[in-house]
């Protein structure tokens, strides 16, 4: 299972462990190794009741690049967070992400467009995006 979609499983377990009926919902609900798609998009979507946190992403061209981060990174892509209300307004929040190759571990980087922020992709990501939804 990729980092990715390890997050958003432990992240969609917690918050569905504290209500019922469960309210968060992972597409597709098991990601592994072989379910990497080599040529194309992959992706991984959080659903809470029209609210959506997408995220795609796809091998580089080479085997690692350093075109749109600094950092080296073997994986890129995107996170979308949008509701109802967002898409008739063609308002998608939209993150690239970026999984760098560092010496103290690999792991997936966020980088905002609009503000220049970047940092790690992770748990606090997911819930930022999600509250923004709200």
């Amino acid at each position: 299972m990729t980092f990715a979609a390890r997050v958003c499983a432990d992240f969609v377990a917690s918050v569905n462990r504290l209500l019922t009926p469960s309210v968060l919902e992972l597409t597709p609900a098991k990601y592994s190794a072989e379910t990497f798609r080599e040529s194309g998009i992959n992706l991984i979507q959080l659903s809470a009741q029209g609210r959506i946190i997408q995220i795609a992403f796809e091998g580089t061209r080479q085997r690692f690049s350093t075109e749109k981060f600094l950092i080296p990174y073997i994986l890129e892509g995107e996170v979308r967070a949008y509701n109802q209300e967002m898409l008739e307004r063609s308002q998608i929040r939209s993150q690239a992400l970026f999984y760098c190759l560092e010496e103290k571990g690999n792991r997936w980087h966020y980088f905002e467009w609009l503000h220049g922020r970047t940092g790690a992709f992770g748990r606090d990501q997911l819930v930022s995006l999600l509250e923004r939804l709200v």
